[in-house]
C-alpha cells in the first residue's frame, strides 16, 4: 500500500476462506475506492490461497498447524498489521477472535472487529470448567473488540443476556450471497432429471438433507421421523448428502430402521456440487439443533425448494412459518413428520412457499444489499 493511499485497510482473518463464502463476498464486493481489503488465513492450504485473488487484494498465511502455533501466530499477525498499516482487523470465528485480540493489543491504532458465526455451541458442547474457560476467554476478546458482528438477532440476545455485551457493541448483519454463482442458479429440468436417474429415484417423493453429519445437526431425529413417514408412503426416499464424525452412527441407525436395505435412505457422502442434488429433491429438511445463519437455508430458498427447518438462530430472522418455509421445533420427530405430511399433501402450496422464499432471499440477502452495511460499519470505526 502506498503512503498516499487514504483508503481504509481492512484485514479479514480466518482459518479458511472459501470462494463464495460470507467472507469472500465481502472482500470481493466492498468498494475498492474507499477500502483496501486483505485476507489472512491459517495456512496456504486454504481454498482461497489456492485460487487466489488479484494483486489488488493481498492474501497471506500464518502457517498455523495446531494451537501450539498460536503464540507465534499472534506475533506474525501483529507484524502484518504494522507492515500494512491495517486500520481494522476483522477476525472471524472463536480462535481467530482470540488471536486477533492479542495481536491488536500489540499494535496501537488497529481496531478489532469480531465476526461471531455461531450461536450457543459453546454451551451445548461444553460443561463446567471447560465452559467457564471458553466463555472467559471469549469475554476478554469481546472486551478488546470495537464491534462484534453477528448474523442474527438471536445471537445478539445471547451475547447481551449471557455474556454481558452491550447492545451498542453488537452489529447484526446477515451474510450476503452472490446469487449469480452456479450453486444458486436455477437450471432447466433436464439437470435434476439426470441426477434422479443417476441415483435411481425417478418418480419418488424425494426428501433431501445436506450438511455435515454431526450431533448438532439433528439428523437422528430426521431419520426416525422419516422412518415413520416412509411407513405410510412407499414412494418416499431420503437423500443424505454429506459426511462427518456422526456419519457411521447415522448409517447404523438407518440400517436398524430398515431404511438402507429397502432403498428408502441413500447416503451419498460428500458431493462437490451438492447443489445439483439439492435441485433434484422435492423438499429440503434441515433439522439442525444449532446454527448462526444456516447457509443451507439460503441455498434451498434461492432454488425455490420447499424448506422444513428448525426455528434456530438465523432461521427466525428470515424463514416465516407457512409463508416461505415450514418451521419445526428442535429435537421433535413429530414436528418433522407433520411437516412432511403437510408438504406431501399440499404440493402447490409448498411450491408457492419456495417461490416466495426465492424472491425474499434474492432481494434481502443479496451481497449488493448487505455490503453497504459493512462499509458503514468500517467507516464508523475508522
Amino acid at each position: 500500500m502506498k503512503p498516499s493511499d487514504a483508503r481504509i485497510r481492512v484485514l479479514h482473518f480466518a482459518s479458511v476462506v472459501n470462494r463464495y463464502d460470507f467472507i469472500d463476498t465481502i472482500v470481493r464486493h466492498i468498494d475498492p475506492a474507499r477500502f483496501a481489503p486483505m485476507v489472512c488465513t491459517f495456512s496456504k492450504s486454504s481454498n482461497i490461497q489456492e485460487t487466489g485473488y488479484d494483486d489488488a487484494i493481498p492474501s497471506l498465511a500464518l502457517e498455523v498447524r495446531s494451537r501450539w502455533d498460536y503464540p507465534a501466530a499472534i506475533v506474525r499477525l501483529a507484524a502484518i498489521l504494522r507492515k500494512h498499516r491495517v486500520r481494522i482487523l476483522h477476525a472471524h470465528h472463536y480462535d481467530e477472535g482470540l488471536i486477533g485480540a492479542a495481536a491488536v493489543a500489540l499494535v496501537p491504532g488497529s481496531r478489532l472487529v469480531i465476526g461471531r458465526h455461531y450461536h450457543d455451541e459453546i454451551y451445548l458442547l461444553s460443561r463446567r470448567l471447560r465452559l467457564h474457560a471458553l466463555v472467559s476467554l471469549e469475554s476478554l476478546a469481546n472486551a478488546v473488540a470495537t464491534r462484534i458482528v453477528v448474523p442474527s438477532s438471536v445471537i445478539r440476545t445471547l451475547l447481551m443476556n449471557r455474556q454481558g455485551v452491550t447492545r451498542e457493541k453488537i452489529a447484526v448483519i446477515p451474510y450476503g450471497f452472490e446469487f449469480a454463482g452456479d450453486k444458486y442458479r436455477r437450471t432447466e429440468r433436464s439437470g435434476p432429471a439426470q441426477i434422479r436417474a443417476s441415483l435411481g429415484i425417478e418418480g419418488r417423493f424425494v426428501i433431501g438433507n445436506f450438511g455435515r453429519h454431526h450431533a448438532l445437526k439433528g439428523q437422528e431425529y430426521l431419520l426416525r421421523a422419516f422412518a415413520t413417514f416412509a411407513s405410510q408412503h412407499a414412494e418416499a426416499v431420503l437423500i443424505m448428502v454429506g459426511d462427518g464424525p456422526h456419519g457411521v452412527r447415522l448409517r447404523g441407525m438407518a440400517e436398524e430402521l430398515g431404511l438402507i436395505a429397502s432403498g428408502k435412505a441413500i447416503f451419498t457422502g460428500w458431493r462437490r456440487e451438492a447443489w445439483k442434488v439439492l435441485e433434484a429433491v422435492d423438499v429440503v429438511v434441515h433439522s439442525t439443533l444449532h446454527e448462526a445463519l444456516p447457509q443451507l437455508m439460503v441455498e434451498a430458498m434461492a432454488k425455490a425448494k420447499p424448506l422444513v427447518i428448525t426455528n434456530v438462530s438465523g432461521a427466525c430472522d428470515h424463514a416465516r412459518h407457512m409463508d416461505n418455509a415450514y418451521l419445526i421445533e428442535s429435537r421433535s420427530e413429530t414436528s418433522i413428520v407433520a411437516a412432511l405430511e403437510w408438504i406431501y399433501r399440499h404440493p402447490e402450496a409448498a411450491r408457492a412457499f419456495g417461490e416466495r422464499a426465492c424472491a425474499y432471499v434474492r432481494q434481502e440477502l443479496s451481497i449488493h444489499k448487505i455490503i453497504p452495511r459493512f462499509e458503514a460499519l468500517y467507516e464508523g470505526i475508522a
